[in-house]
Formats: C-alpha cells, sequence, structure tokens
C-alpha cells in the first residue's frame, strides 16, 4: 500500500540559482496531498494544478523570454509553500555520457585552467541543486559542458544552464528507457542477451541482494566479471572468482552498464526539466559491437518522447582514436549512420586530439567548442559559421590516381603541421589497403600509389590514427572508406 503524500515536494533538479529555458513552456510539477491545489507563480504569472490521486501534479509555465535579472519562483499549496531565489531564463542543455564527458577540472587536475572564474550568468548543476559557475563549483563539473556553455553564453549573450548527468563506464543502453527496451525486443548487449530481459533481470537481482546466498552472489559476479566488458575482469582473483572485497564495486558495475538503471536512477528525475538539447559523449563501452546507430536512434527517440519538446537538438562527439580499440572504424560507421539518420543530430570529430596510449584525451575544451559550434550554427540559426570538419564527399578514379573531395573545408583545406596530408591509403579491387603518397591540389587531395591499381581510398581509418587534414578553420577531417559501403551509399 502507498503511503499518502503529505507535503509539498518538487524535485530536486528545482532549486535557487535555477535557469529556466526561454521560449518554451516550462514544465514545473511534484508531489502534494491527493486533491490538494497547487500554484506556482513567477514573473507575476501564475498556474494552478490540482494533485491526482497518487499526489502527482503539473503546471507548465507559458513561454519565457530570456532574463538575466534574478527572479523568484514560489510554489505553494496547502501542504507547504516552496521559495526559489535568483532565478534566470535562458538557455538550458543536458550533457550526458560517460567519463569523458564526466571528467571534471579537479579530476584532471587542471584547476589553473578556470581560475578566477566567477561567471553569475552561467549556471551548473548535476542533478540536484544549481550552482553559480565559479572556480569552486567547477572542481567537480564536466569539462566539455563548461567549455560548451561558455561558448554558447559569450556568442548569445544570455544566461545559460548546464545539467550534467554522466556517469564514467556507462553503456548506451543504460540510458535507455525501460519502455523503449520492452517494444524493441531485438536489441541485445554485448554477450548477445536481450536488453529487456537483461534489465529485468538484473533489477531482480538488485531488489534480492540482501537476501541472495553466497553461491547464487558468486555466480552472478563471476558471470558479470567474466563478460565482454573488460573494466570488470579486473575483480577476479588468480582462482578465476570474483573478489569478495570487490563485491560492492562489481554490483555498482553492473548498475552502470545494466540495461536502463542510470535512466532510471539520474533522468528520470530530471525529465522533463525544460532545456534546448543534448550533448552526448558516450561510446567508449560499446566500441566493436553492432547495433549502436540503432540504439541511439531508440534512446534519442524515447528521451524526445519523455520531454515533449518536439526533435530537440542531440549531438555527439564522436570517439577519439585509442589504441585499445582494434575495432574503433566500425565503431565509427556506427555514429556516422545514426547522425545520417536520426533528425536534428551531429556528430563532432577528435581524431586531431587524441592520445594513443589513453582513452581520455585531457583536451576537453576543444571538444566543448566543437559542439557549440554545431549548436550555434543548427540549434541558434548562425549558419554562417564553419561548425564541422570536412567530410567525405566523393573520389574520383583517374590512371594511378584518386582525387578525394570534400564538403565543409570553409575557407579552404589545409594539414595541421604544414605538412602533406598523411594516413591515406590506396587499395585494388581486391580490397587490400596499403599506404599512399598524399598531396593537397585545389582544395582537393590527390592520393597515389604506384603499387596499386586503385579502386578504395580510405583516410585516417586505424584506431592508432594521428592525421593532419583539415579545414583552415582548424576543424579536423572526418575519417572514412570508399571500401564501405555506407559511403558508396552516400556519394
Amino acid at each position: 500500500m502507498e503511503t499518502p503524500v503529505s507535503k509539498l515536494k518538487v524535485p530536486s533538479i528545482f532549486s535557487d540559482n535555477m535557469v529556466l529555458q526561454r521560449g518554451l513552456p516550462v514544465p514545473v510539477w511534484g508531489t502534494a496531498p491527493s486533491g490538494g491545489r497547487v500554484s506556482v507563480r513567477f514573473k507575476g504569472r501564475q498556474k494552478t494544478a490540482e494533485a491526482d490521486a497518487q499526489g502527482q501534479w503539473m503546471v507548465r509555465l507559458e513561454a519565457l523570454e530570456a532574463s538575466v535579472r534574478p527572479e523568484t519562483l514560489t510554489v505553494s499549496g496547502a501542504a507547504g509553500q516552496l521559495v526559489f531565489t535568483n532565478v534566470l531564463v535562458g538557455e538550458v542543455w543536458l550533457c550526458s555520457g560517460q567519463s569523458n564527458m564526466e571528467c571534471s577540472f579537479g579530476y584532471l587536475k587542471r584547476s589553473d585552467e578556470v581560475k578566477g572564474v566567477n561567471n553569475p550568468l552561467l549556471r551548473l548543476t548535476s542533478g540536484s541543486g544549481w550552482n553559480i559557475c565559479t572556480a569552486d563549483s567547477l572542481q567537480a563539473f564536466s569539462c566539455v559542458g563548461y567549455y560548451f556553455g561558455l561558448k554558447v553564453w559569450k556568442e548569445l549573450h544570455v544566461p545559460v544552464g548546464l545539467i550534467n548527468i554522466s556517469q564514467g563506464c556507462s553503456s548506451i543502453e543504460a540510458w535507455m528507457t525501460p519502455e523503449s527496451l520492452k517494444a524493441n525486443g531485438s536489441l541485445i548487449d554485448r554477450n548477445g542477451v536481450c536488453l529487456f530481459e537483461e534489465m529485468k533481470k538484473f533489477r531482480q537481482f538488485a531488489a534480492d541482494y540482501d537476501r541472495c546466498d553466497a553461491s547464487e552472489k558468486e555466480r552472478v559476479f563471476r558471470e558479470h566479471c567474466e563478460s565482454q566488458y573488460s573494466f570488470a575482469r579486473g575483480y577476479l582473483g588468480k582462482d578465476g572468482k570474483p573478489k569478495r572485497e570487490n563485491y560492492k564495486d562489481i554490483l555498482w558495475h553492473m548498475g552502470t552498464v545494466k540495461p536502463a538503471h542510470q535512466y532510471s536512477a539520474r533522468i528520470a528525475p530530471v525529465a522533463p526539466f525544460a532545456m534546448k538539447g543534448v550533448i552526448w559523449y558516450q561510446g567508449e563501452t560499446n566500441v566493436g559491437e553492432p547495433q549502436y546507430a540503432l540504439k541511439q536512434q531508440i534512446l534519442i527517440a524515447s528521451w524526445r518522447d519523455l520531454w515533449k519538446e518536439g526533435d530537440f537538438p542531440f549531438y555527439s562527439v564522436q570517439i577519439a582514436p585509442y589504441k585499445g580499440y582494434p575495432k574503433l572504424p566500425e565503431f565509427w560507421l556506427e555514429q556516422y549512420e545514426a547522425a545520417r539518420k536520426i533528425p536534428r543530430t551531429g556528430l563532432v570529430s577528435t581524431v586531431d586530439i587524441s592520445d594513443i596510449e589513453d582513452c581520455h584525451p585531457l583536451n576537453k575544451r576543444d571538444v566543448g567548442l566543437r559542439l557549440a559550434l554545431l549548436a550555434l550554427r543548427d540549434a541558434y540559426g548562425k549558419k554562417d559559421l564553419v561548425a564541422s570538419g570536412p567530410t567525405y564527399r566523393a573520389a574520383t578514379v583517374e590512371g594511378d590516381k584518386i582525387t578525394v573531395a570534400f564538403d565543409s573545408i570553409g575557407e579552404g583545406l589545409t594539414t595541421r603541421d604544414g605538412q602533406s596530408p598523411n594516413w591515406f591509403e590506396i587499395a585494388g579491387a581486391d580490397g587490400k589497403f596499403m599506404k599512399a603518397v598524399a598531396e593537397l591540389r585545389d582544395n582537393r587531395v590527390v592520393v597515389h600509389s604506384p603499387a596499386a591499381n586503385p579502386v578504395y581510398v580510405r583516410y585516417a581509418w586505424h584506431c592508432r590514427a594521428e592525421p593532419n587534414l583539415c579545414n583552415k578553420e582548424g576543424l579536423p577531417a572526418f575519417p572514412f572508406n570508399t571500401a564501405e559501403p555506407f559511403f558508396q551509399r552516400h556519394e
């Protein structure tokens, strides 16, 4: 039997210092005694709702104009009153994904980058309580999110609110809604298991954990540690059994990757807080498996349905080259496919700022700035901005050479080190690629290898690639491989 709601409450995403989204109806919701009237007042406007049988209520404030003037939002009813001060109106973005989005200035020991920062028009939250952006509040906040928000604020001159809901090691399926998993029974995890069934199985195990006997815990944990999640293998002892002292850590990791767990724990409590869109840096956990494009398509559709704001923008980061991801090019294809198929999405490349020895490149600033360029061009209508590096358009074979044309060349093609373009390869009809010589000519790249009768050409198509091709705006060219059907379809 459910306990009756006795107090007036709202989710913890509502607090002092928050930013409300401009230009859209703004949902405010919570719980109150059943049948009780709740009023929400903001900037001289008032909306009223009645709590239903379960104590749930919601109002939607009419679309607001951006404002730098601090205001007060008041929620009141017979069961109490809640007052939130220093509230601004501007642009709100959700920052989500795994460790490369989660990485904070404190974690990376990069405090000097934000020394002295104190920006009252930039606000930060991780889902519970908002803070003014200062050097102190940034210590635990996403570096990528900060540089994204800073650029948007500088260009638009309105308050910006950033919601950082990210989790290191998380899989994409962990962020998906239970309803979307149930509706798409063909989705599988890294072990080929139905995601919906895996969700139910883990939820049952977690609920019964304190009552499970030792043998059951050992069986479940061993099964997880022997799965394809390499991170979990470190919890196994020399005898091949999970270490008892690591049981809590294994349970944490299971919750981090199991279907719908991050959604239920971290996304559901903040939805549908009004926002402009999402920046997404995730995929390292899913490199090497199929279905990522389909999973991303389903995830985005389910979040858009949850927020009920239409097709809000969703911008992703291409996973950077790293020696531990031998199947990275196949994953890039999945990311490309998702960006092609899903409306109002975009992808930024990081092939020029990678760390081949580490899957956590240190340069978060350029990642955030590149995401901001996409948002400014596509979400805010600044169409003159060059917001992408060169992308493959077509390849023409002429004798023993292949000439490659690109889109998004901006002011023209160049290389970031002043040398000839590198990491180009050519293959004949047999598909066996070999190193080739490339040169820039009339904003195209001419590729040549005397050892091959060229049919296919590829660029930076390797997990250890450190390519140099870019446009004069400094944005890197995206890797491509014309032997792949994806590029043949889109010429």
